[in-house]
């Protein structure tokens, strides 16, 4: 049996529920799963994969997810890796924003080799704004475009695109 580590970053919740899902998909494909965020991960040993992932966020991906490709670069090397990013601009059959997402998601890797990308869409809500720039989305209280089905799908098809 595979064991594949699913570590993230998550600002307000949803991109950890997101990484659930793909645990849950996951283990229903036959992997043992270790889901944590991104920051508690302090070896990649015992690990035949690797899936990463986090929000979006003004055009980059959450800082702990670029600093755990830092902090594991060569560990990484050897492992196939999957990367996943969540924000309410992907999955709306969008190539233009689909494109910099992708180009947003693999940057952290910087030449570690990914071998699957997932974009999917986010939950936005207002009360996660900066008081300053709540005026600028004061029209937008609550969007949440993920894809459950999408995600799981995504995630069932992985153990197969990461060599396992």
């Amino acid at each position: 049996m595979v064991t594949i580590l699913v570590a993230y970053a998550s600002k307000s919740g949803a991109t950890a529920e997101i990484a659930g899902w793909i645990g849950e998909a996951l283990r229903r494909a036959g992997a043992t799963v270790d889901l944590r965020p991104a920051n508690d991960v302090m070896t990649l040993e015992g690990f035949d994969a690797i899936v990463i992932g986090g929000p979006l966020y003004m055009g980059k991906v959450l800082k702990p997810v670029p600093a755990f490709f830092s902090r594991h670069r060569a560990a990484l090397a050897g492992k196939p890796v999957a990367v996943f990013i969540a924000g309410s601009s992907l999955g709306k059959d969008d190539p233009k924003a689909d494109e910099h997402g992708r180009t947003v998601a693999e940057a952290p890797a910087n030449g570690v080799p990914v071998v699957a990308v997932g974009l999917f869409g986010g939950r936005f809500s207002s009360r996660n704004v900066p008081l300053i720039g709540r005026f600028l989305t004061s029209a937008v209280k609550e969007e949440d475009t993920r894809d459950r089905a999408a995600i799981e799908t995504w995630a069932g098809a992985l153990p197969t695109r990461l060599g396992l």
